[in-house]
């Protein structure tokens, strides 16, 4: 649960943060810059650390490519791009974080409710947004996902749930 509070106030402390747009300029190409500007200034650095976070897991597994690299570092910022067709503000995204664990996952029964339906299918909702020909099909895979597949062998979506999760 601190873990949770932690979360809750680094998201607060989101916009008094310093983006490290030049980063995100380096990897991402114009269209998809434009979609990242559009998420919130806290989902937008959750981004940014993802994307951090999965080239120094993949480094560690030895993928030392500087074209591989370049394709984690994409993955973690785009991996929440689906949030865009519904943002969360910090105190919806609270409730549904504790009321998830509190309720044991059941609330996921209430999918008609949109902040529900976009907290459990973001994933799938970055494939609207995400132009399918210019993605291979584990990069759209690992997106898709990255909270609903328990266990691949995807090492995209392996790193990008284990990134996601750290942050």
């Amino acid at each position: 649960m601190s873990y949770r509070i932690k979360q809750f106030l680094w998201a607060i402390s989101a916009n008094f943060k310093e983006l490290d747009y030049s980063y995100v300029r380096s990897i991402l190409n114009d269209y998809e810059f434009s979609l990242f500007k559009r998420l919130k200034k806290g989902e937008q650095l959750h981004s940014i650390k993802v994307s951090k976070d999965c080239v120094n897991l993949a480094k560690s597994k030895g993928i030392n490519s500087e074209s591989e690299l370049k394709i984690f570092s994409k993955l973690g910022l785009l991996h929440d791009i689906g949030k865009l067709y519904y943002p969360l503000n910090i105190m919806t995204k609270s409730f549904l974080v504790l009321g998830k664990k509190i309720s044991k996952n059941r609330i996921s029964k209430f999918q008609n409710i949109k902040p529900i339906y976009i907290y459990y299918n973001h994933g799938d909702k970055a494939f609207d947004y995400l132009r399918e020909d210019d993605y291979d099909k584990e990069f759209v895979e690992a997106i898709r996902g990255h909270h609903s597949i328990k266990s691949s062998k995807n090492i995209l979506l392996c790193i990008l749930k284990e990134a996601d999760d750290m942050n």
